[in-house]
């Protein structure tokens, strides 16, 4: 096994159940190692009976047996759980933070000698091709930033950078946008007369042979965008119709929006610590 410190897990969710099984398949953890603990003891059971998990009695339980503690909650539960927890002593530990807008900040505070690490994967982790933001606070040890990008590293690509850009990342990554985008270049092939079982198919090769191109050229955008408009030709004409409707300033509001979601998490949590 590639990590041989013990792992738990406060909240058995999708989140957690992602991690637990590409740590699990990939071989990065043993499950001997993985504890989790989850409100509901059915869920629990399901995560022991698939992945041979060690299940944890309660959140307490949960910290006192693992080396890094991955708290993968929704984020308006991160606070209660911090509050939980504070009279426990974290040496020794490592929290890694997954959940949306949560600053690592919060269990600096509330948590007696933590090392704190945040990290947002993105749903296509979930199968391997994942866009990971990781941010490790100054106190985690070399160790531990091992050991953490080796777990991820199982989901996909990793980025590390600064905590404050983490919001920019979770908004970046999210998949939905870029869905919404696929299924409204299928409506338009189904309105235009083809059925949409072809239409889907037809613009999956699309989208697939455009990444493929884009793969082949790292850092050429431009040019590829360039290279397929032809003067005065059709790809020309469909691009001045997303200018007429104001594409791009759409899509960059999108993102905006949900960068200020995902931000406005942290600062309610920021300005509930200065109370």
């Amino acid at each position: 096994m590639s990590v041989t410190k013990t792992v738990s897990f406060i909240g058995g969710g999708k989140i957690a159940e992602i991690l637990i099984s590409n740590m699990t398949a990939k071989a990065v953890v043993d499950p001997s190692g993985l504890t989790v603990s989850n409100p509901g003891k059915a869920r629990l059971d399901d995560l022991e009976k698939r992945f041979g998990i060690n299940k944890a009695s309660c959140n307490r339980d949960a910290v006192e047996k693992g080396d890094y503690v991955f708290v993968c909650v929704r984020s308006e539960v991160a606070s209660t759980v911090a509050e939980e927890l504070g009279d426990m002593d974290f040496s020794g530990k490592t929290v890694v933070s997954i959940s949306a807008g949560i600053p690592m900040k919060l269990y600096r505070d509330k948590l007696k000698n933590v090392s704190v690490v945040r990290v947002m994967p993105n749903p296509p982790s979930k199968i391997g091709y994942g866009a990971i933001a990781i941010s490790f606070g100054e106190e985690v040890g070399e160790k531990a930033r091992k050991d953490i990008m080796e777990i991820f590293s199982s989901m996909g690509k990793c980025f590390v950078l600064p905590e404050e850009k983490i919001n920019i990342l979770t908004s970046v990554t999210c998949p939905a946008p870029v869905f919404a985008f696929c299924s409204a270049i299928i409506q338009s092939s189904v309105l235009l007369g083809i059925d949409h079982a072809t239409s889907e198919d037809l613009v999956f090769h699309t989208i697939r042979g455009c990444l493929k191109e884009w793969e082949n050229n790292p850092g050429q955008m431009s040019k590829l965008l360039t290279e397929t408009s032809t003067p005065g030709g059709i790809s020309v004409q469909q691009l001045f119709s997303l200018d007429k409707g104001t594409f791009n300033g759409v899509v960059k509001q999108t993102y905006v929006d949900g960068w200020a979601k995902s931000k406005d998490f942290g600062d309610r949590i920021l300005k509930s610590l200065e109370k």
